[in-house]
Order: C-alpha cells, then sequence, then structure tokens
C-alpha cells in the first residue's frame, strides 16, 4: 500500500533559490510532525516535492516509504493523504 500526500503549507512567500526555499518549507512540515509527537517527514518520505509558491501557500507532494504508515502522520498533514496499491 502507497500513502501519498498532496498539500499546502500556507505561509508567506519565501527569498532565495529552489534549493533554499525547498530546505525551509521541508523543514516546516518537519516541525509540523514533530509537534504531534510523529518522525519527521522528509525521515518517512521516499521523496517531498516543493511546488511554487501560489494562493499563500507552497504546495508539496510526499511519497511515503514502504514501512510508513497512515497514523504516522500528523493529524494536519494526514488530511491530506491518499492511500493506494
Amino acid at each position: 500500500m502507497k500513502i501519498s500526500v498532496q498539500g499546502n503549507l500556507q505561509t508567506k512567500p519565501l527569498v532565495g533559490s529552489y534549493a533554499e526555499v525547498e530546505k525551509r518549507i521541508i523543514a516546516d512540515l518537519d516541525k509540523l510532525q514533530v509537534k504531534d509527537g510523529k518522525k519527521p517527514l522528509s525521515k518517512i518520505s521516499e521523496e517531498v516535492v516543493i511546488e511554487p509558491y501560489r494562493d499563500g501557500s507552497y504546495p508539496y507532494h510526499a511519497m511515503l516509504s514502504e514501512a510508513a504508515k497512515i497514523f504516522d502522520l500528523s493529524p494536519e498533514i494526514q488530511k491530506y493523504a491518499t492511500m493506494s496499491n
């Protein structure tokens, strides 16, 4: 069972290169997870992709590793998760 997350992180636009912005957004997503007592998203994902800023947020896509379960996600991120075979 594959779990993917397609969500939006509400924030102000960040200044910097794409790599710098991506690193900061992933760090913010990790903080959301840790705040809820979960492992950082970057540690349970195979890949996290951050899209360009639009409409007050940064859209993101994450594909969780095979070992990750839906309950490994914080409620804030879990609401954007979908499962597929």
